[in-house]
């Protein structure tokens, strides 16, 4: 019996390593293909076999698209660098105590200013270069509930008054 115990779990272990190990191998393409099939499915419905002829077309899609995602990508960079200045600027209104939880939100990914709509993920696929991990308050997907299958974030409500620091 624990042979066939011990046998029945490496088998559903080698399973999904493979099928983890599948999912790595994706283009950034197939990976924005494959999300954009799971909105419909999340939003319909619809079984996994519907879900992948939806991947399919979509991932035919991304190569009309990459080009334009790359064009995307020059712009954002470009309006993240005109921001800067401001941000600066904003950032120098704030508290020492606020601008210490800016820097470690900053650092951890879990903030993000601009909107990023332009860029499918920012360099990889989801709605991560606005957090660490799709689907993290902020960015494109900030408010869209459906957007990878979860629930709209809770938006924040920012501190109501600035008090800049006393010099």
């Amino acid at each position: 019996m624990k042979i066939k115990t011990i046998t029945l779990f490496c088998a559903i272990a080698m399973c999904a390593g493979n099928s983890l190990a599948q999912e790595a191998e994706l283009t950034e393409g197939e990976m924005i293909a494959k999300q954009r099939a799971q909105a419909y499915a999340d939003a319909l419905g619809l079984d996994a076999r519907a879900t992948g002829k939806l991947a399919r077309v979509y991932a035919d899609a991304e190569a009309e698209v990459a080009p334009l995602r790359d064009q995307c990508t020059a712009i954002k960079t470009k309006v993240e660098a005109a921001l800067a200045p401001y941000d600066a600027k904003v950032e120098a209104l704030l508290t020492k105590e606020q601008r210490t939880k800016l820097a470690t939100m900053k650092a951890d990914g879990s903030f993000v200013p601009g909107d990023g709509c332009c860029v499918q993920g920012g360099g990889h696929a989801g709605c991560a270069g606005h957090a660490a991990a799709a689907g993290a308050a902020g960015g494109c997907c900030a408010g869209k509930a459906g957007a990878h299958g979860e629930a709209a974030p809770v938006k924040r409500t920012p501190t109501p008054t600035l008090e800049p620091d006393p010099k």
